[in-house]
């Protein structure tokens, strides 16, 4: 297991019920509806909604599905922008992540500097860093103005930045 799994085990995941009326997702086959939904619930998935890829190992056995199709259900949802592979790194990461578990608590963003840490550099590590900055931002406006100064310390921290 790598690094970036290590943590929040037990926490809660959920998918926003309002994905049904995406026009996008509606076009996916039920299987790979069915791999979205379990890629959003991992147990491996961090809090910045990265997975190593190594995780999808087991994924056509208990799926029943073939290789060859789960890798065009991964294809399909690469290309429709609702899980980025990055093999060079060995992870993969779900852009829509926040949308469906908004940040609802600063104990969770803790574990980020960690996660983002055991990222390995590459194209897409940048716009999971900006989506984490987003989604602070989202729960600063929802009310939470007052981030502790530990947690702004290390978003400020020239290594959690979108120019790493």
């Amino acid at each position: 297991m790598t690094p970036q799994c290590k943590t929040n085990h037990h926490r809660r995941a959920s998918i926003h019920t309002a994905i049904w009326q995406n026009p996008r997702f509606r076009v996916l086959p039920p299987e790979c509806q069915l791999v979205y939904g379990y890629l959003l619930t991992h147990p491996d998935l961090s809090d910045l909604g990265t997975l190593p890829l190594s995780a999808l190992k087991a994924l056509p056995h208990q799926f029943g599905l073939s290789e060859e199709y789960l890798s065009q259900c991964l294809q399909r949802l690469d290309g429709l922008g609702f899980a980025l592979r990055e093999p060079m790194t060995g992870f993969l990461w779900l852009p829509d992540y926040f949308w469906h578990n908004p940040i609802r608590s600063l104990a969770r963003m803790k574990t980020w500097e960690k996660i983002q840490a055991s990222l390995a550099d590459g194209c897409l590590k940048p716009q999971v860093i900006q989506a984490a900055l987003l989604a602070v931002q989202q729960f600063t406006i929802r009310g939470y103005t007052e981030l502790p100064a530990a947690f702004q310390a290390m978003v400020l921290n020239p290594h959690f930045s979108t120019s790493h």
